[in-house]
């Protein structure tokens, strides 16, 4: 009871300092200007499909230098230029404004490899030669298009009339806006593929009874492999016809669009993944195995883990698409509600704030000579302690909340509330769920609090020992910032299989790699923690899969 007593008496010191207020003060300050901050600036991709002008300047100005010369490579050099500049300027009217999309500018790109094509048959008819359109190409350093001219060394009827066929075929589809024709060809255009997939799988599966050794070895493998791209072909199949069903997806900048042609890279790339798998001799020689030093077995369940985090995305990503919701943060805006609080929710100023309190609460008493009224007090001197440590605590949890709720509001202000309803998916027993993303939120801040709760312990442990507030204070800043540092090194060193990072394995029982332990949560994973409560050390590291692919999972196993 006694202990109680003293928590609420030093709640009643702590909120009513001035300095507190100060602090509260200047966090809903500096988290309100962040999430403004990032809605104004908003990520902003360059799009090199209508921002050609600098290359289309870079063409006249080079066709204006070599106007007075009159050689053979002179010549070419202009008419490679005049072609170019004719494809860019049929190009500004087919992918401008609403027509920009990401299905267009393939069939463009496919119309004007045609039209390089023919354009290269054509000089060859005209007399020049692969080695003088090489020399002129390398005089201009080439262009966006200009590349296909050097490949097209073919000058036969039936290569010319394919060509001819498939320039005017996409070029109409272009002019007419045509989604479910495209959609139909490149349905067709797979499907004849796993056909020739299939063909060459039963001729293999015929022969197999007649090998043996390394030959039957091989061509099981070769029968895996036409499996796998046969699987991969059926998924792209599923995808197209899906958009024939359902042409509004021709749109611009429509996420279902990009999250379903997103699916179709997945499934290349668990097929490619499938059939790259080494066997253990082929392991222990290959870079990675001399990079990385990870066993063999631990080789193969990395490989299923990335595995089966690629099918949770195809799955996730259909299941996005057929409920209408979109990912937050990869097919959305990134300057919505959900982005803005992702992006800005972080416990740097928060962890500061309550280090430095932490840090101030005992030393700050031998400071003013309070000290000596507490000691004297009927009450054990353990007590004290416990009561102001259990107070720094529950004032912790407070400024918690009030830097969550303004985070919330405010992105929710400037991005847009309806966003937050749209639920977080993951893979939950096998089955895509759904989960609410203000939970998640909570989970990812309170799971990011654990280092600040370290620190604010050690903080206010050396206050105790420090009769002076700025050694304290400085002593508990310093040490997180020494370890957010080691850590950020850490991780880096060993996402990269950094050889030097396993030397230093032992990290991985102090606060070095956990300090900034919100760079490595995301929603994703969040989801998984909220519905099971576990905490995997380093199942943080799969966030960074979208930025460093396989790395990330390799991290798990390289670090932890």
């Amino acid at each position: 009871m006694k202990t109680l007593k003293l928590v609420k008496s030093e709640l009643i010191k702590l909120f009513s300092k001035k300095s507190t207020y100060i602090f509260i003060i200047g966090m809903i300050i500096f988290t309100v200007l962040s999430c403004i901050a990032v809605k104004l600036s908003g990520t902003t991709s360059y799009d090199e499909y209508t921002d050609f002008a600098y290359i289309e300047d870079e063409c006249r100005y080079l066709l204006e230098n070599i106007k007075d010369r009159t050689d053979e490579t002179a010549v070419l050099i202009k008419k490679i230029l005049e072609k170019e500049l004719k494809v860019f300027e049929e190009k500004e009217p087919m992918l401008s404004g609403e027509l920009n999309t990401t299905w267009r500018r393939e069939v463009f790109d496919i119309y004007s490899t045609c039209e390089m094509n023919l354009f290269g048959t054509q000089l060859l008819k005209d007399g020049y030669t692969s080695e003088k359109i090489e020399n002129a190409l390398y005089e201009i350093q080439s262009f966006m298009y200009s590349d296909q001219i050097y490949f097209s060394t073919i000058d036969t009827p039936e290569y010319v009339s394919d060509q001819e066929k498939t320039r005017d075929s996409n070029y109409k589809i272009l002019k007419d806006n045509d989604f479910v024709t495209y959609a139909k060809n490149k349905k067709e255009e797979f499907e004849n593929i796993s056909k020739d997939y299939s063909k060459e799988l039963d001729t293999l599966i015929k022969d197999k009874d007649s090998k043996t050794g390394n030959e039957l070895v091989e061509i099981n493998k070769k029968i895996d492999e036409l499996k796998n791209n046969i699987e991969a072909n059926n998924g792209a199949i599923e995808v197209y016809d899906y958009f024939i069903n359902n042409p509004i997806l021709s749109k611009k900048d429509n996420w279902k669009y990009n999250v379903l042609f997103e699916a179709i890279n997945y499934y290349d790339v668990l097929a490619r993944s499938k059939s790259n798998k080494l066997t253990e001799k082929e392991y222990y020689e290959s870079y990675e195995y001399q990079n990385g030093k990870l066993d063999y077995k631990t080789y193969l369940e990395k490989v299923d883990f990335d595995n089966k985090n690629t099918e949770e995305k195809i799955a996730v990503n259909w299941y996005s698409v057929k409920n209408n919701m979109p990912q937050v943060g990869i097919f959305s805006d990134d300057t919505d509600a959900r982005s803005i609080v992702n992006g800005t929710l972080s416990v740097n100023i928060f962890g500061i704030i309550c280090v430095v309190i932490a840090g101030a609460l005992v030393s700050h008493e031998f400071s003013t000579g309070t000290i000596r009224f507490l000691i004297t007090r009927p009450v054990k001197r353990y007590k004290i302690l416990l009561a102001k440590l259990i107070a720094l605590l529950l004032f912790m949890l407070c400024l918690m909340a009030i830097y969550f709720v303004t985070d919330i509001l405010t992105a929710g202000i400037v991005g847009g509330f309806a966003n937050f309803a749209i639920p977080d998916l993951a893979v939950q027993n096998g089955k895509v769920a759904e989960s609410s993303f203000i939970l998640n939120t909570i989970d990812i801040l309170l799971i990011n609090t654990i280092p600040v709760l370290l620190f604010v312990v050690f903080a206010f442990t050396i206050s105790t020992v420090f009769p002076i507030t700025a050694v304290a204070v400085g002593l508990g800043m310093g040490g997180w910032f020494a370890c957010y540092i080691a850590g950020e090194m850490y991780v880096s060193m060993a996402m990269a299989g950094s050889r030097i990072a396993s030397k230093f394995a032992w990290l991985k029982y102090t606060p070095v790699p956990y300090v900034n332990i919100a760079n490595y949560l995301n929603s994703e994973y969040a989801f998984n923690l909220s519905k099971t409560i576990r905490f995997k050390l380093g199942a943080w590291c799969t966030s960074y899969d979208n930025i460093y692919g396989n790395y990330a999972t390799y991290s798990i196993y390289c670090i932890y």
